[in-house]
């Protein structure tokens, strides 16, 4: 999120109102300040069809940036892959103490803590404000401070990616190849003993099933598909 003018359009997807004013408050405040197009979505008012409707409001926001703030991880997980199929950047918004050890991207909204506390205030139902901080019904109290810090996920990793049919059947085939021409090898190199006194070890066999273990290991490593 650039933050840079009218140019940002950010689609915002919470579980419930209220979530987006907690967790994201201060961004969304800055963001129309900036003049920029903003969207708050919530989950608990989405049809049934979520992906669709997702993917459509992100398309016909033209979004530049999606900030998700869903703590379900179904659809935080579908909410991540469809705006990554559609080459929008993702946020997740997290506080502090959720991503001990995670790089996170900070946010200052200073300059909307007024404007925080006051959407914070729309929402009597759920929360208390006690000057800068909200009290939860738990009896926790969370500070309302200058900075919202977000999270940008990891990309898959290649075994996350399901396989085209066609680079299945590839695949297929060329673990066959490799496959056969190990195995070939193996059966050789299997007969290769070294005396050591008056023990023959099975040097050979040792090594063709170490190779062998190796490319089972690494298949499923790369591919992530029994099949192959």
């Amino acid at each position: 999120m650039v933050m840079s003018g009218p140019e940002e359009r950010v689609v915002f997807l919470h579980d419930l109102p209220g979530d987006e004013a907690l967790l994201t408050g201060g961004t969304i405040a800055r963001l129309r300040a900036d003049g920029a197009t903003v969207v708050v979505l919530f989950a608990a008012m989405a049809p049934r069809d979520r992906e669709s409707w997702l993917g459509e409001a992100l398309a016909e926001a033209r979004a530049t940036a999606a900030v998700i703030g869903s703590v379900d991880e179904a659809l935080l997980g579908s909410a991540t892959r469809i705006a990554e199929s559609m080459a929008v950047p993702v946020y997740l918004a997290r506080r502090v103490a959720q991503s001990a050890g995670q790089r996170l991207t900070a946010i200052d909204v200073s300059d909307e803590i007024e404007n925080k506390l006051s959407a914070l205030a729309a929402y009597p139902d759920r929360w208390t404000i006690v000057d800068n901080a909200v009290a939860l019904p738990d009896g926790s109290l969370l500070a309302v401070t200058g900075t919202e810090t977000y999270l940008r996920p990891e990309p898959p990793r290649p075994a996350d990616i399901p396989p085209t049919p066609l680079a299945r059947v590839v695949a297929s085939v060329a673990a066959l190849v490799v496959g056969a021409v190990f195995g070939t090898l193996g059966t050789v190199a299997h007969q290769s003993v070294v005396q050591l006194g008056p023990v023959a070890l099975p040097f050979g066999l040792i090594l063709a099933l170490i190779a062998v273990s190796a490319l089972l290991v690494g298949l499923l490593i790369v591919y992530d598909d029994r099949i192959i």
